[in-house]
């Protein structure tokens, strides 16, 4: 699937990754967005929603979300103009201003085929290829509605946590602090974080600080000591061990190839 489109048309597709995330979208243009892999938090109006592969969100014109701890991610977009949102709004119980959806996992690939023909409908541009857009978009929407379903509340408390990490990954945070914040019991927080994310909370927590950490590296003048203190590892022989377990290399070694590149 190509990286970029031209927007015409009623309905126009995207693939987004991180780096293409700061690109402006077609002006006047309604998006959803849904997560192929990866892990993060969206926070849109002020409320923080947990991404991961098979969330859905609609945006209209001009909204802007504000992302946080992404980690490899990959969007389908899928754009659209003031005609099909009339259309949806009518005939599709899904389009609502902020929904925001999770499918299963086996319905991601019904959604990259999707995609994939509505870029084929794009470029062949046979006549009546207007309506077949539109009817696919239509298409996605009940797919949404059909197997999709909102945010459960303790996945709104994982995001939190999650935003908690991002602002406070240089301080100590124990499980007993996240659990804490979002109200769950240690033992439920930890089992529906895994559930969700594939690792346990301070494991993910770990890689964060990881993340930070070579930002750091690549920048002269730190210490590997200040590196460790700044990203929240008490103890620099211990930052290291953990780094060069991850990375491969001691912190010092992965400095001097980062400078390199």
């Amino acid at each position: 699937m190509n990286q970029s489109t031209d927007g015409s048309g009623p309905v126009s597709v995207r693939r987004i990754r991180m780096e293409d995330l700061s690109a402006a979208r077609p002006a006047g243009s309604y998006l959803i967005r849904v997560a192929e892999s990866g892990c993060g938090v969206a926070v849109c109006s002020g409320v923080p929603a947990l991404l991961i592969p098979g969330t859905a969100m609609l945006l209209r014109p001009g909204a802007v979300p504000e992302y946080g701890m992404l980690t490899d991610p990959v969007f389908l977009d899928f754009y659209f103009d003031e005609e099909a949102a009339v259309l949806m709004r009518s005939a599709a119980p899904a389009f609502a201003e902020g929904d925001l959806r999770t499918v299963p996992a086996e319905i991601l690939p019904r959604i990259a085929h999707l995609a994939e023909e509505i870029e084929r409908e794009s470029q062949r541009r046979k006549p009546g290829y207007q309506l077949a857009l539109l009817e696919k978009i239509l298409s996605l929407d009940r797919m949404l509605f059909r197997h999709g379903r909102p945010p459960r509340e303790a996945e709104k408390q994982v995001a939190r946590s999650l935003m908690f990490m991002e602002e406070n990954y240089s301080r100590d945070i124990t499980l007993h602090d996240l659990a804490e914040l979002t109200g769950l019991s240690v033992s439920y927080y930890r089992r529906i974080f895994h559930s969700l994310l594939g690792e346990s909370p301070i494991d993910f927590l770990v890689g964060l600080r990881l993340r930070h950490a070579e930002q750091l590296l690549a920048r002269p003048g730190l210490s590997i000591a200040e590196v460790a203190r700044e990203t929240g590892f008490s103890d620099p022989n211990y930052f290291s061990r953990v780094f060069s377990r991850s990375r491969g290399m001691p912190p010092r070694e992965w400095r001097r190839s980062a400078s390199k590149n």
